[in-house]
């Protein structure tokens, strides 16, 4: 739910424990952007669906099963660091899309008095995204080397060996999607952010960042 260079950002001010080799930092950044890899077939509607990616029993992402999915692959497991990276970014991102749900999304919808999964709903989500993209856009333009997308861009032929629900190849096309849909991004010259400015953006990735912290004690 929450953009992808949001979940970058995320991902990178929570990498330390995660980011000791080359080959953990990749995993640790494809798996920050992992749950987000179901093929497109239409606004809200993926395969595999988000019911499956983000663990989430009713398709709502502020109900991600993040603790079941640190249960299944994180808990009392045996992990390589390069899986124990990967397996900790996609729970991150877990939840952090419960938090911006709650945060960004639900207030909106409030105010606006549109019902989750709604003609009505799925059109002002697309309208809040021109706000979300804009913001990254000019987040870019302002740090052209953050260092996640340029682990993305060499992540290469990842293979999907984590996951049973994505192909062996699911991983790798998608980050060379995420990399390109910004690398050949622009700042939205004159755009209105009406839904969500910088300095929320910015709180929002802070405020996350501090509660997600201690639930990665011990993993």
């Amino acid at each position: 739910m929450a953009s992808w260079m949001v979940h970058l950002r995320v991902a990178q001010a929570l990498c330390t424990p995660f980011t000791n080799t080359p080959q953990e930092t990749t995993a640790y950044y494809v798996g920050a952007v992992g749950p987000d890899c179901g093929v497109y077939i239409s606004e809200n509607v993926f395969d595999p669906p988000t019911q499956v990616t983000h663990w989430a029993p009713d398709g709502y992402k502020r109900n991600c099963g993040a603790t079941a999915f640190r249960a299944a692959y994180l808990d009392g497991k045996t992990l390589s660091p390069k899986a124990r990276a990967f397996y900790a970014a996609y729970y991150i991102h877990l939840l952090t899309d419960r938090a911006w749900v709650r945060d960004i999304v639900e207030p909106v919808r409030a105010t606006v008095g549109t019902g989750f999964g709604t003609p009505e709903d799925i059109a002002l989500t697309l309208e809040q995204k021109k706000d979300w993209y804009g913001l990254d856009m000019e987040f870019l333009a302002e740090h052209p080397g953050f260092e996640p997308l340029q682990v993305l861009a060499g992540a290469g032929n990842f293979a999907n060996e984590y996951l049973p629900y994505y192909g062996p190849d699911t991983l790798a096309a998608q980050m060379k999607n995420i990399v390109e849909y910004y690398r050949t991004g622009t700042v939205p010259l004159g755009h209105t952010y009406r839904y969500l400015t910088k300095q929320g953006m910015d709180a929002f990735i802070a405020r996350n960042v501090c509660e997600i912290r201690p639930f990665l004690l011990g993993l």
